[in-house]
């Protein structure tokens, strides 16, 4: 059984009695709930976090972008040829150009409508000249007619990131095909405008993706880098500044409000004790004041040096399970690839990802996916969270860490960088959860049937991301605008294979 006697490791562990003879009365800061946007696509408040100084994010939170509107149309009266002669040129142009403007204020984009159509090859020259003069950050071109699919092509493939809308009645299967695959290209054949919503999302995403700071805590590092292609900023630290930080936050009401608040919502707590709770706590509220110290949008770190040498009294599980349910990034072990995936999937989506290690299951060609810090509210950003334990961090049988119970049945995307140019994307079904014990290793664990997979030994990376929802081909969309490569485990395994 473990010992639960309460002991004072070094840089300032303490159990909840001595916390609070040191501290006394703490003035505590008023926490801000952020507002977010409204967006029915993905069922989910965007964003909702409670920081003590003001309630910022980072620069990759709050980056918005800019897009250009346009319709495609020849002059005059229609005859003939789709949409059709009874086809409402001006009702449905008004009804469009309020959807797209609507959309793009629900995902943080400024949509700017061209006052008149486009109808020929001049106004289309004018209308990419203009774009890249004024640098903005995409165009939309809706079809209003058949005829006008060259003026279509002849935007996407002018180096403008393009929407492409062609309401049911303007395409045929042809005509999508020389953007089909273009890079920085997204069409959308159809009549639902929540597909145009997430082109829009995708172009902002791309330039949160670019202004984002990552603080990364690692042994001995300090640098700064860029990630290629995406612009990522990676702020390298040393892990003296976790050890600093750690050892001047005493802010103790706040750090007892969060301890009763998971052992109110936890189904059962099985090793944690009130000081492990206690230390939790102040496991967040450091990782907090780093993001914020640094101007950052999360944070990852090379996290079971400081458990493996008992420099920490609690690992940083807890807290980072609740960043990622804040849509905030906490990462595990200074995993810059698994961090920056983990920070896509809000971005895009407005749901927390969980990295974890990939174990295959061979009896029933399942996937395994552990890990000892994975986010609560899987449904979405503010949303109710999902059943979870506390639980000590496994390998160490210290501090407290999440066993969060995946729902079966539920549809799941799989995401992994494989350097910043290439990503493998899969979906699956959670058939199950596994505890600990009888299996060994991390405290959640779920399994997972993966669509396709005919042996799960090849599923492609490590520390992939999962999160809620049927989103592969969101993803492959995403990769296509953003110029990354979209890669499957099935397809790379079969083409590895001898003849």
């Amino acid at each position: 059984m473990r010992d639960t006697t309460p002991k004072t490791p070094r840089n300032g562990g303490i159990c909840r009695r001595e916390f609070c003879l040191r501290t006394g009365q703490v003035v505590l800061g008023a926490p801000l709930l952020m507002g977010a946007l409204s967006d029915r696509l993905f069922g989910a408040v965007e964003r909702q976090c409670e920081w003590k100084k003001g309630g910022l994010f980072g620069p990759g939170h709050k980056a918005t972008a800019t897009v250009r509107s346009a319709f495609l149309r020849p002059r005059g009266e229609y005859w003939l040829g789709w949409p059709g002669t009874s086809f409402d040129i001006e009702g449905h142009r008004k009804m469009w150009t309020e959807g797209i403007e609507q959309s793009g204020k629900e995902v943080g984009v400024r949509v700017r409508t061209e006052p008149d159509c486009l109808y020929d090859e001049a106004d289309v020259d004018r209308f990419i000249a203009e774009s890249k003069a004024a640098n903005v950050d995409g165009v939309v071109v809706t079809l209003l007619h058949m005829g006008h699919w060259g003026f279509a092509d002849k935007v996407a493939s002018s180096g403008l990131r393009t929407i492409i809308f062609a309401p049911i009645g303007t395409t045929f299967t042809g005509h999508l095909a020389p953007s089909r695959h273009r890079t920085g290209v997204y069409t959308v054949s159809s009549l639902d405008m929540d597909d145009v919503k997430y082109g829009l999302r995708m172009i902002r995403t791309i330039n949160q993706m670019r202004d984002t700071r990552l603080v990364v805590i690692t042994l001995a590092d300090d640098r700064t880098e860029k990630v290629d292609l995406l612009g990522t900023e990676l702020v390298f630290v040393p892990r003296t500044v976790y050890d600093n930080t750690y050892n001047g936050v005493w802010e103790m009401p706040e750090i007892e409000s969060i301890a009763k608040e998971y052992k109110r919502k936890a189904k059962d707590i099985v090793e944690p004790t009130a000081e492990d709770l206690t230390n939790a706590g102040r496991n967040y509220l450091t990782c907090r004041k780093i993001i914020e110290d640094y101007g950052a949008d999360g944070l990852s770190m090379i996290c079971l040096h400081l458990v493996a040498d008992h420099t920490l009294p609690c690992p940083p599980c807890m807290a980072f399970s609740r960043l990622n349910d804040q849509g905030i990034l906490g990462g595990c072990e200074g995993d810059t690839n698994a961090a920056i995936g983990m920070m896509l999937v809000p971005y895009l989506f407005g749901k927390p990802g969980f990295m974890q290690d990939p174990v295959p299951e061979t009896t029933h060609n399942t996937l395994v996916a552990a890990h000892c810090s994975c986010a609560t509210r899987l449904n979405g950003i503010g949303e109710d969270h999902e059943p979870f334990i506390l639980r000590s961090h496994s390998e160490s049988n210290l501090g407290v860490s999440m066993q969060v119970h995946w729902r079966e049945g539920q549809r799941v995307t799989m995401a992994s960088f494989l350097g910043p140019r290439r990503m493998v994307i899969e979906e699956g079904t959670v058939v199950g959860n596994v505890d600990t014990p009888p299996a060994g290793g991390c405290r959640t664990s779920v399994d997972v049937k993966l669509d396709g997979i005919t042996d799960t030994r090849d599923v492609l990376g490590f520390h992939q991301v999962f999160f809620y929802g049927e989103h592969g081909r969101q993803m492959r969309a995403y990769c296509q605008m953003a110029g990354i490569e979209a890669v499957s485990s099935e397809e790379t395994a079969r083409a590895a294979k001898p003849a």
